[in-house]
């Protein structure tokens, strides 16, 4: 029975395989079990499905220590993923010495979790040049979250440009989570409307963490309720959208706003930004504009009133 093709992230063995793992698993049979791919499958099985790092730690040594090191086995799955979730378990039990010892292991086999969680254990640790060696080595062979972490140390030290480049970065890889950081460093910086838009895309993209910065920077930076009102409106309708509207919807600016767009709406060409076919409502000079132009203006911007 080849045991390697059996095993699945959902423990989805056959019932030979399964049998044999419950033995072990009710303590019928000691750890020092000779077969390192049955460890190693008993290893997992308690750490993804029992939860039980102590055991898994057992199985998962086990499994190397019977391994043959000149084995392809060993080599690939075995001997890689076991080293990679005894640093997980590791840095779960904060056992930091351990958790580099085995991660290091791992990614000198070309493990690229392992080379972006020896950036998170050396990053926790106050080590900011091997978090940045190993976060770059992650990103460089391939791991989705390597340049994302690089940015947030490159943040957490305050270099913004750097960080902005690697945040950038994740936006072109179609990483949302980089919109809501370039947010925050513009505002930093003092670039308000590039930290508005960055704030909006990422809550188009769904990351209703940043609403709060949103409506505060368009706060600071007098952007009018009923501006905040109408950029809220084109967002997708979560609950902290809608919770949000609601308040702003007791303003006055906003109130009659929409009394305006419900009885004198009409659609054609905005003056302002010539936007064609689009719905206008009036001024109190009766001159009309779009929603997005109307809701930043102070006064008409033909006669001024």
């Amino acid at each position: 029975m080849n045991l390697i093709k059996v095993f699945t992230d959902e423990c989805n063995v056959d019932e030979e395989v399964q049998k044999e793992m419950e033995r072990i698993i009710v303590g019928y049979i000691e750890p020092e079990y000779d077969n390192p791919i049955l460890s190693y499958f008993c290893g997992m099985y308690f750490y993804k499905k029992l939860n039980d790092n102590e055991k898994a730690r057992t199985y998962l040594l086990n499994a190397i220590d019977k391994c043959n090191p000149d084995d392809e086995i060993f080599k690939g799955r075995i001997g890689t993923i076991s080293y990679h979730m005894l640093g997980m378990i590791s840095k779960k039990q904060e056992n930091y010495d351990d958790a580099i010892k085995f991660f290091t292991i791992a990614a000198d086999r070309n493990h690229i979790s392992a080379m972006n969680q020896l950036g998170l254990v050396y990053n926790s640790q106050g080590d900011k040049e091997n978090a940045i060696k190993y976060f770059t080595l992650g990103h460089e062979n391939g791991c989705p979250f390597g340049m994302y972490n690089l940015g947030l140390v490159y943040q957490e030290a305050n270099d913004l440009d750097l960080a902005a480049s690697c945040f950038l970065i994740c936006v072109d890889n179609k990483d949302y989570d980089a919109f809501s950081r370039l947010g925050i460093i513009c505002e930093k910086k003092g670039t308000y409307s590039e930290a508005i838009n960055w704030y909006k895309q990422a809550l188009e993209k769904g990351d209703m963490t940043i609403l709060n910065n949103f409506c505060k920077l368009c706060e600071k930076t007098n952007r009018s309720e009923l501006y905040i009102y109408n950029q809220l409106s084109k967002l997708p309708p979560t609950k902290e959208i809608m919770d949000k509207m609601k308040k702003l919807e007791k303003m006055k600016s906003v109130f009659c706003f929409k009394r305006k767009a419900h009885v004198l709406e009409k659609e054609d060409e905005c003056m302002i930004c010539l936007n064609e076919k689009t719905k206008l409502i009036p001024m109190e000079c009766c001159h009309y504009y779009c929603y997005d132009c109307y809701s930043t203006l102070k006064k008409c911007a033909l006669c001024e009133f």
